[in-house]
């Protein structure tokens, strides 16, 4: 392994971000400001555009709040190449998770399904891959979410720090 942190995020989550975003509390926003903050670790050219909101008087968590929409989509703009489809094995990670005991609605049974595919291919790829799912949403944090990841060479982490 080459030590480089990859982000990738399943077009699942941002259809769900969509529906989300609007009703966050502000303890969410903040939770969604500090994952946008760790993004631009990775990506450096949006530190001069965080910095510059600061040197503003207005801080991230205030742009959030103000204008979600418009930061969802530079956030797909920054990842472009590292959002990934729903792909068919997704579709058949879903049915064997529809045999189990967990009880997820449709979004978090594809969001799951889509970051547990991906990883598939990811380790296909590359067999010394570690693939970790970073989530705050707590139906994916459950244990038997966390197994069924696992068993298939994902660790669920409840945070954005690695």
């Amino acid at each position: 392994m080459d030590g480089t942190i990859r982000i990738y995020v399943p077009v699942v989550a941002i259809h769900e971000a969509r529906k989300k975003l609007p009703n966050w509390s502000p303890k969410q926003v903040k939770d969604f400001d500090n994952l946008a903050s760790w993004l631009v670790q990775g990506k450096l050219e949006l530190a001069q555009d965080l910095k510059a909101a600061r040197e503003r008087g207005h801080s991230a968590l205030q742009a959030f709040e103000r204008n979600w929409q418009q930061r969802l989509l530079e956030l797909c703009k920054t990842l472009e190449g590292s959002i990934f489809p729903y792909r068919e094995s997704a579709m058949e990670l879903q049915i064997e998770l529809a045999k189990k005991p967990i009880h997820l609605d449709p979004f978090d049974q594809a969001i799951l399904c889509s970051v547990v595919s991906e990883a598939l291919l990811i380790q296909g790829a590359d067999s010394v891959a570690e693939v970790l799912f970073c989530t705050k949403d707590s139906h994916l944090q459950r244990p038997e979410c966390k197994r069924f990841a696992k068993t298939h060479g994902v660790t669920v982490l409840d945070s954005f720090e690695i």
